[in-house]
């Protein structure tokens, strides 16, 4: 009864408010739309489906001409909540990522690169399909369906390809296990699957190292070309260390890059341990961010709000040997383009695959959409085109631009009329609302996933439970 009279009383306090832009914008609870987000959802479901995602062998492409044995091993690293501008790349001084660093010197970076949702289930879900996740504070895409949506795994499968993947996070949150299974994962290892209390930092991370050496041993356990993805965990809230890696400070931020740092290590021992076991001239390396995060605004909320540290992402691909190192690519890039990058790189034919991302190796024009949202309902969204930032907080129904050549930090937003006001907010809208898909809500499912979860659902919710 609380929750409603607070939802009843919400226009009344919105009406009445003059706090302004810093006051209204800055003062955003993501806490009160959590809430409010549940409560909507229990309100109202919708009554149609908005879109199709393709399924299993339901995308158009054309293999590569290579043989099996020929065909290259694929390691997708996805670095916790780390900024572009945090990494030595965005700001040298801070020499957070020698290493990451390195590898963009030797291969390519993709320097104009954002994420698409902040938060790290839809970042999976735009790296690994091409298509836009839901833009709404749920985790439909981990609800299990029967048939596996199409993915870069599934469409590696066609060649071959063996896949897992690893991380230190817990695989309860969100229903983990379920969003792999979608992807057409052969493999899930998470925190749990360790059974190892001592490797455990903060509420859901975990020393990432330990991931290499069961990892490792699922790569060589079988033969032929393997895509194997990783995410590091310990960059994320409360950026704990690992004991021995540096001192912790009193300094949040300091902490912070700390665990870049850290993060950046983890990369370099991976790559040492392709090379150790001879993979590594064989062996696509792709690294890039779930999405940054930001110190501007009270900790807890640093990924609500959408500045640049946010997100923009860094994004480098590596294959020695047969990927020349090239001057940074300035054209603007989305997480929707790693999928049809890598499937073209290897040999794949996509032009009538139907992506919603695009080969990034191939230009795109300056003035090309990149669209981004925060995770919670009537939580800020927009779109960045060129040098112009234009974002839509429906909170207080207000669209404020940017020129981020001028004015990088965000700080003054340029005057704008209602009427092109009116056509953003329409445009950004329109965009969310293609975004919704329609699942059952009367649908149960229960599954047992990956030798050790049990995952139920009901309608747009799931849960996992580890079976040790």
């Amino acid at each position: 009864m609380f929750l409603f009279v607070l939802l009843l009383t919400q226009p009344v306090a919105q009406s009445v408010s003059r706090l302004g832009f810093s006051g209204d914008v800055l003062g955003f609870s993501s806490h009160w739309y959590a809430v409010r987000s549940l409560v909507n959802q229990s309100m109202k479901e919708p009554t149609i489906q908005t879109r199709n995602i393709p399924h299993r062998r339901e995308r158009i492409v054309g293999l590569p001409a290579h043989s099996r044995e020929e065909l290259p091993n694929i390691i997708i690293v996805l670095l916790e909540s780390v900024s572009y501008s945090t990494t030595s790349m965005g700001n040298p001084q801070l020499d957070t990522t020698p290493f990451l660093q390195q590898l963009a010197r030797e291969g390519v970076e993709f320097r104009q690169t954002r994420s698409l949702v902040a938060q790290t289930t839809k970042a999976f879900w735009a790296v690994l399909t091409s298509t836009t996740p839901v833009i709404k504070q749920d985790y439909i895409e981990a609800v299990p369906v029967d048939t596996p949506y199409e993915s870069l795994v599934t469409l590696l499968k066609q060649a071959g390809y063996r896949s897992a993947f690893f991380e230190m996070s817990k695989g309860t949150f969100e229903c983990a296990p379920g969003l792999f299974y979608n992807l057409g994962f052969d493999w899930a290892w998470f925190r749990e699957n360790l059974e190892d209390p001592s490797a455990h930092l903060g509420y859901m991370s975990g020393d990432d190292y330990r991931m290499l050496e069961p990892a490792f041993r699922w790569a060589l356990s079988d033969s032929g070309p393997f895509i194997l993805m990783f995410i590091t965990s310990v960059s994320h809230h409360p950026f704990e260390l690992p004991a021995g890696f540096g001192t912790p400070s009193t300094d949040t931020y300091k902490n912070y890059l700390q665990t870049i740092r850290y993060s950046d290590h983890f990369l370099e021992t991976l790559c040492q341990h392709l090379k150790n076991q001879g993979l590594e001239k064989n062996t696509i390396l792709c690294v890039l961010e779930d999405h940054g995060t930001s110190f501007r605004v009270q900790m807890g909320k640093g990924r609500w709000i959408p500045y640049e540290e946010v997100v923009r992402i860094p994004w480098v691909i590596s294959w020695p040997g047969h990927l020349p190192a090239q001057e940074p690519m300035e054209w603007p890039c989305s997480q929707l383009d790693v999928t049809p990058t890598l499937l073209k790189l290897i040999g794949f034919d996509i032009t009538n695959a139907g992506f919603e991302g695009k080969d990034a190796f191939t230009p795109s024009k300056p003035n090309r959409r990149t669209y981004f949202s925060s995770w919670y309902d009537n939580s800020p969204l927009g779109f960045v085109e060129e040098y112009k930032k234009v974002i839509y907080w429906p909170y207080i129904d207000k669209v404020f631009i940017y020129d981020l050549a001028a004015d990088p930090q965000e700080m003054r937003p340029l005057t704008i009329s209602p009427e092109k006001a009116d056509i953003y907010k329409k445009d950004i809208s329109r965009w969310q609302e293609k975004s919704q898909i329609y699942i059952n809500a009367k649908r149960h499912t229960k599954q047992f996933l990956y030798d050790h979860w049990w995952t139920f659902s009901v309608g747009r919710s799931a849960w996992a439970y580890y079976v040790p």
